[in-house]
């Protein structure tokens, strides 16, 4: 197992996923921050009202795309040039390969909530938030974190049992949109 996470971390080693991994959660940060900064009269409530507006762009939309992007190109390297054969006849069984693209895709997330922690925390200095940091936020990030880990695991079987890079990503989309669409019919969240 610990070759196999390994050789997840070497493919990716040169690869630019980082810099997907940076903007879409500055992207999504720069959303909610504008849409708090023009309706400060509306949200009162600081470093709270400001979670409440960039966690709304990042949990709801961003992240899941996140993750299927980071799923899909996770096993686009065995989608080429019939490398499947090359994995299937090592001595590697078919669970050691998901479960360490799983851990590696996890800890990917992990880096970006890290990143977003962090971003969040610069936004509300910037903006002059009063009150201290609200350290519950950090709680609420991991979970956040341990959550989509179910998403993880989904994306990643979908993105290896597809051996197109895009698609994966668009039932991710259609996925957030069904979503999205249940939440403004109240039918739960």
């Amino acid at each position: 197992m610990k070759r196999s996470i390994s050789a997840e971390l070497l493919k990716l080693r040169h690869s630019k996923i980082g810099l997907v991994l940076a903007v879409l959660p500055i992207l999504s940060l720069l959303i909610g921050c504008a849409n708090y900064y023009f309706n400060q009269n509306a949200l009162q409530n600081g470093w709270y009202s400001l979670w409440s507006q960039v966690s709304l762009f990042y949990g709801e939309f961003f992240l899941p795309i996140l993750i299927a992007i980071c799923c899909a190109y996770i096993c686009r390297l065995e989608h080429l040039n019939q490398n499947w054969n090359m994995t299937m006849s090592s001595s590697v069984s078919v669970a050691s390969v998901y479960l360490a693209k799983l851990i590696v895709v996890s800890i990917l997330i992990l880096f970006v909530q890290a990143l977003f922690m962090g971003l969040y925390w610069i936004a509300g200095t910037r903006l002059s938030l009063a009150g201290p940091f609200p350290v519950e936020t950090i709680g609420w990030t991991l979970r956040g974190w341990y959550a989509s880990l179910s998403i993880i695991a989904l994306q990643l079987g979908l993105s290896l049992r597809i051996r197109s890079f895009a698609t994966p990503i668009g039932i991710s989309l259609c996925g957030v949109f069904v979503g999205l669409a249940m939440y403004i019919a109240k039918l739960g969240i």
